[in-house]
């Protein structure tokens, strides 16, 4: 058995461990829950200002990069045998990173399965190398 495989079984559930309703071993839910405990809130520049009441609808805005700015972007993706997505939600961290100046950043994020029953990942980086 490959570590791989050894690493679903732990965390999915097997031979050794109990499933819980969703296929996930106590030990698993256990991780998750202290990995994701005590998540920081990002304080982003545009939440500092007294917006009031108000609050815009969330909207899907479509942008266009230069091949100049994509190419490299794909190179660097293939290089490190990931995806154009997964680069570009790394830059996207490390912007909120810069922004907040916070080390601790968690964001939600597609699954490649878009079937999955749960829609959103969540993804917590320690941009200081710590998680």
């Amino acid at each position: 058995m490959t570590t791989l495989e050894q690493h679903e079984q732990q965390f999915r559930g097997g031979p050794d461990g109990v499933p819980a309703a969703n296929g996930a071993t106590p030990a698993a839910l256990d991780y998750w829950r202290r990995t994701l405990a005590n998540l920081p809130i990002l304080d982003l520049p545009a939440d500092r200002g007294d917006i009031g009441t108000h609050q815009p609808p969330a909207r899907f805005v479509p942008v266009e990069a230069p091949a100049s700015t994509i190419t490299p972007l794909r190179r660097l993706a293939a290089s490190e045998d990931t995806s154009l997505y997964v680069v570009l939600l790394a830059a996207y961290i490390v912007l909120l990173g810069q922004l907040t100046g916070q080390r601790d950043v968690m964001v939600a994020a597609s699954p490649a399965d878009r079937e999955a029953e749960n829609p959103l990942v969540p993804l917590r980086t320690g941009l200081d190398g710590t998680l």
